[in-house]
């Protein structure tokens, strides 16, 4: 049996269910690129139902806690203050969607084991930076204006991230 859902509506399967039945849902997934005017024209992209995050490398460190409820500071090992160089029409053709190949990994909520990347092109921002406090500073007006060279970028699941950039400038 094939069904197709509505937008914002229920499909209620009925059916004695045995040993070896299968359900196999497909979403639309695409590439869809939100522009916020009231940040500063700042920019998130989302594939299907999931908004993304700059990929950044992590580096733990214990802190205190216990043993057995440890407590840990995470902190960035690559550069995250990246603004996206997106082409304006269609922004989204300037993403590339990269699907893992193989089983999904036991635990797929770290950027190493994301199962779906998104290859973008980023500009590094100097002066975007961190503040005394060790948090990132306020989001730049968009569109900013670069002479640096575009370098690659990857964007993961942002349930995939401890450290978070989803609002690109």
């Amino acid at each position: 049996m094939k069904l197709k859902a509505q937008p914002l509506c229920w499909i209620v399967l009925e059916q004695t269910w045995k040993d070896g039945d299968i359900i196999r849902l497909e979403l639309p997934m695409r590439v869809r690129v939100h522009r916020w005017e009231k940040n500063k024209n700042a920019v998130s992209v989302d594939y299907g139902p999931l908004t993304y995050s700059l990929k950044i490398g992590e580096r733990w460190k214990s802190y205190g806690g216990s043993s057995e409820f440890p407590a840990y500071e995470v902190f960035p090992t690559t550069p995250w203050n990246y603004g996206l160089v997106l082409d304006e029409k269609p922004p989204t053709t300037s993403f590339k969607v990269v699907k893992r190949s193989g089983p999904l990994a036991s635990q797929p909520f770290t950027p190493e084991n994301a199962p779906i990347e998104l290859q973008a092109k980023g500009k590094r921002i100097s002066r975007w930076a961190l503040e005394s406090n060790g948090m990132i500073g306020e989001v730049q007006e968009s569109p900013v204006r670069l002479d640096m060279p575009a370098e690659d970028v990857a964007l993961i699941p942002i349930g995939c991230t401890r450290l978070r950039i989803s609002a690109f400038p």
